[in-house]
């Protein structure tokens, strides 16, 4: 646990830092192989939000980090990082669980360190993952918020389901072709992924916030902060 307010906002830009160049790297493999075809997947979705949210929090976190006060970083930028952490955390135990295994012996292999895979499904999964638990906890994100950070989740799957139903657009998942499969098939895909996208936000949020230094430490800190800031201001006068 990082205890120093000011340490945890510049770690938690400078690692938003890496999360966004990862996110462009990725997103300019992609679009190289796939092309505009690659926003029907859930993973490109996911991560194209992760990169928006990183830069944000990225912006924020510097200026909230020279100011010394973790409350400059807008409510709106630590929830959109929850609900794009959401989606990625669903994309790397979805990949991880399910797609690998059954892919068979190179599995995960392909899946996880194969051309926009590297970073789409691993890297930026990950550090984004480590960096909202170890850096960016914010006592402000409630359970009603932890509902609202998996909207992102519950509307890319009502929209692909329901372009599945008018015939618009085959899968890209197998577990969303509806059109092919029992109607309790699809309600049961949709209850697993939407429930289990609400219970590793929830677990995602907790720790988080359980690695957040005490209230009194991240008070004195702020107050600490001023006091220089004041002291110094007098002296340039």
């Amino acid at each position: 646990m990082i205890k120093n307010t000011r340490t945890r906002l510049y770690m938690s830009a400078i690692t938003n830092c890496f999360i966004v160049v990862l996110e462009i790297i990725g997103t300019v493999i992609c679009a190289y192989g796939t092309g505009f075809g690659m926003f029907k997947y859930y993973t490109t979705d996911s991560n194209l939000l992760s990169l928006f949210s990183s830069f944000l929090c990225m912006m924020y976190s510097f200026n909230a980090a020279k100011a010394g006060n973790p409350l400059q970083v807008p409510k709106f930028v630590r929830l959109l990082k929850l609900a794009s952490v959401s989606c990625l955390a669903v994309t790397f135990i979805v990949v991880t669980a399910i797609f690998a295994p059954v892919m068979g012996e190179n599995g995960y292999n392909e899946m996880l360190f194969y051309g926009d895979f590297f970073y789409f499904h691993l890297t930026c999964p990950l550090l984004s993952i480590f960096s909202l638990i170890l850096f960016e906890g914010d006592s402000r994100i409630g359970a009603y918020e932890t509902v609202l950070a998996v909207i992102p989740t519950v509307v890319y799957a009502i929209t692909v389901v329901m372009l599945n139903m008018l015939e618009l657009l085959e899968g890209p998942y197998p577990f969303l072709i509806v059109n092919s499969q029992p109607l309790y098939i699809s309600v049961s895909w949709f209850i697993a992924i939407v429930g289990g996208a609400f219970m590793i936000t929830t677990v995602i949020r907790t720790l988080s916030q359980l690695m957040m230094p005490s209230k009194n430490i991240q008070k004195k800190s702020v107050e600490n902060v001023n006091f220089c800031n004041t002291d110094l201001s007098k002296l340039q006068k």
